[in-house]
């Protein structure tokens, strides 16, 4: 069984545990993503990452892996091992399921074009509401990164290493952050 795994976030940069049998590539499937979750709230390594927002997310060509696995249950244990969360937040897709809602779509049409057999990616979701206890916007972004001076070292780390192709508003409201 041939699994890749999809990236857009820090696991481009910090792959630590995850077992890749390729280096990542850059066309992976178009999804709508944005800087809307709060990960690590309330201490001094808070910051702001990537989740697929179906309603305020840009439309971004993602990257991918081929996993050095060949069974699925495998290749999702490897990647929540890495994103340290719970099972049920590792989604995946194989050719022949059939999608539950439009984001599996858009994978598994990807996946059939790539000749793979499955893929898996972290399904975390924005938890902005329940922290700011606001619907995300890029005016709350930008109050919440002027809150953030404690914690900005780490916020701005991922905002700057997330990859260049990953192109959101969120990310350009950091950048005038920063001016």
């Amino acid at each position: 069984m041939k699994i890749a795994v999809i990236g857009w976030g820090s696991l481009y940069w910090d792959k630590r545990n995850l077992e890749l049998k390729s280096e990542w590539k850059s066309n992976g499937p178009v999804l709508p993503l944005e800087f809307a979750r709060i990960s690590s709230a309330g201490n001094e390594k808070e910051r702001v990452t990537l989740v697929i927002d179906e309603e305020d997310g840009a439309e971004c060509i993602t990257y991918w892996a081929e996993m050095n696995f060949s069974t699925l249950q495998e290749a999702k244990e490897n990647l929540r091992k890495r994103e340290g969360t719970k099972l049920e937040y590792i989604k995946h897709i194989t050719q022949l399921e059939t999608p539950k809602n439009k984001i599996e779509s858009t994978i598994q049409k990807w996946i059939k074009d790539q000749s793979l057999d499955a893929v898996v990616w972290t399904g975390l979701v924005s938890n902005w509401f329940e922290i700011r206890k606001n619907k995300f916007s890029l005016e709350d972004l930008a109050f919440y990164l002027h809150s953030k001076k404690h914690s900005l070292n780490f916020i701005k780390e991922y905002f700057e290493k997330a990859p260049p192709q990953i192109r959101t508003k969120g990310r350009n409201t950091f950048n005038e952050f920063l001016m």
